[in-house]
């Protein structure tokens, strides 16, 4: 369905969506297209944070703790769904 020889070497193609079978042209099949560099570079920070998150529970550290904690998670996400990521469709 989809040639991945049109995608570029440091995408990465995840899920691909497709609509039943119908008359309507608009029904095109959707790609979820993931930015492979960005998403290993998350993912170490995400880790890390996952492995501290887990230390402070089970030490019973103080929720101000869990804050910044947080604010890392979330950016380390928000890293990993730029650049290229994205649905696109496919032709």
């Amino acid at each position: 369905m989809v040639d991945k020889s049109k995608l570029r070497s440091d995408l990465w193609l995840r899920m691909v969506w497709a609509p039943r079978a119908s008359t309507d042209p608009d029904d095109r099949p959707i790609a979820l297209v993931v930015d492979r560099k960005r998403f290993w570079i998350s993912a170490i920070p995400m880790t890390l944070g996952l492995l501290a998150a887990i230390a402070l529970l089970l030490a019973h550290a103080s929720t101000a703790l869990v804050v910044p904690l947080l604010a890392v998670l979330f950016l380390t996400y928000r890293y990993a769904r730029g650049g290229q990521t994205g649905y696109y469709e496919v032709r």
